[in-house]
């Protein structure tokens, strides 16, 4: 029974996810030894600007849909609105080479093996519970998908396995989320225009009754106001932003966890910087 990790990178002017999924799969290579696959619309630029990474992907998958959104990304205080394609996550189940499978945003970085425990069965998992590395932040507008609705599970990472019907139905149900949004998001009084995927899967699991688990592992984060100083091997540095609690920016390190690093311009800098080192 084959397992492996399926990303998906799809770039914009700004943001190139193609060098984060590089710098994603090699995580992936040296703590969890599993073949990776990426879904993408830009293998040619794949090809092009990083011809000497290729091989960290054992499948290249063009993967495109006809729709995008625009959202803004922020780097700190400073803030673009930039085009954001997030809507063929919902094809996960339909398009990856793998029986079980470890779905990853490509700007979650593995730093341990605990991941593994998810193929020890075929229970869908996705987690609800994340850690901020803010311990004092208290950010509401994470914790659920609208004031009045549901608590949300993030999208961020979630396994699945094809010897489970169940996984099916919710692929199936999700899509239907996607493609019905004008009507989800209502129901669910988003106060937002935009799909997310976050918000699909929570309504997915709550039609459902919830058929998962919890992953076996913390999942770490820093927003998007708060920025990646440096990269040592497996230990990361921030700079957290001020908040209520915070009344000026700190400085907070972590190492050998997995971190999903929200602020996409400050990790593509330091992602430079260690592959320029390889």
């Amino acid at each position: 029974m084959n397992r492996g990790v399926l990303l998906f990178a799809h770039n914009n002017k700004k943001i190139d996810y193609i060098k984060q999924a590089i710098f994603c799969a090699k995580k992936i290579k040296k703590h969890l030894d599993l073949p990776v696959a990426l879904a993408t619309n830009s293998k040619n630029y794949l090809k092009r600007a990083y011809p000497d990474h290729f091989h960290l992907f054992d499948y290249v998958i063009d993967n495109d849909y006809e729709t995008t959104q625009m959202r803004r990304f922020s780097n700190g205080s400073l803030h673009q609105t930039l085009p954001w394609n997030n809507f063929t996550r919902c094809e996960s189940y339909d398009i990856t080479p793998f029986d079980k499978t470890l779905v990853i945003d490509t700007d979650f970085l593995v730093g341990n093996d605990n991941l593994l425990q998810c193929f020890k069965d075929d229970t869908l998992k996705i987690n609800k519970d994340i850690v901020d590395c803010n311990s004092q932040r208290g950010n509401t507008k994470l914790q659920r998908i609208s004031d009045s609705s549901l608590d949300m599970y993030w999208a961020t990472v979630f396994y699945f396995s094809k010897n489970n019907p169940v996984s099916k139905t919710f692929f199936d149900l999700v899509k239907h989320i996607r493609d019905n949004w004008s009507f989800y998001k209502l129901q669910y009084q988003m106060n937002t225009n935009h799909f997310r995927n976050d918000h699909a899967f929570t309504i997915a699991l709550h039609l459902l009754e919830n058929p998962q688990i919890d992953l076996p592992c913390k999942l770490f984060f820093t927003t998007d106001k708060d920025k990646l100083l440096s990269i040592n091997a497996e230990k990361y540095n921030f700079l957290i932003s001020t908040t209520e609690f915070l009344k000026s920016d700190t400085v907070c390190s972590v190492e050998n966890v997995n971190i999903h690093i929200m602020n996409k311009f400050t990790l593509m800098n330091e992602i430079d910087k260690v592959l320029a080192h390889d």
